[in-house]
C-alpha cells in the first residue's frame, strides 16, 4: 500500500538547523513516534499534515539508527517535541520506550 501524500510545509523549517545530534547539514526529518500519527490536513483530506513537533532533523545515519531502535533520541528533543511524542504514543511510558530504547533493553534484560 502506498503512503498518503504529506504536507511538510511547517515542519521543513527544521531542516535549516542541521542534524540535532551531530550538526551535519544533510538532514532528513525523522518522525519521533511514527508517520501513522500524521493527521489529515483538513477534515476529509487524504493529505496528511506533519506537525513540526512530531519530527526532528537527523542526518541519514542517525535517522537509520533511530528507526532501527539503536539510538536514544530523548535527550535531543525539545520539551514541545517530548510532549507531542507522549501525546502520539498514548502515554509517557510508551513514548519513553520509543525515544530511549537502550533503557528499555536494560530493563527487559534484567
Amino acid at each position: 500500500m502506498s503512503q498518503p501524500k504529506r504536507d511538510w510545509s511547517d515542519a521543513n523549517g527544521k531542516r535549516d538547523y542541521g542534524c540535532r545530534v551531530c550538526g551535519r547539514y544533510e538532514v532528513e526529518l525523522a518522525h519521533t513516534i511514527g508517520r501513522k500519527h500524521d493527521q489529515p490536513k483538513t477534515p476529509g483530506s487524504k493529505t496528511r499534515y506533519v506537525h513540526p513537533d512530531s519530527v526532528v532533523p537527523l542526518c541519514p545515519s542517525i535517522h537509520r539508527a533511530y528507526d532501527a531502535h539503536q539510538f536514544d533520541l530523548l535527550g535531543y528533543l525539545t520539551t514541545a517535541e517530548q510532549a507531542k511524542a507522549v501525546e502520539q504514543a498514548g502515554g509517557i511510558e510508551s513514548a519513553r520506550r520509543r525515544l530511549y530504547p537502550s533503557a528499555y533493553r536494560t530493563e527487559t534484560a534484567a
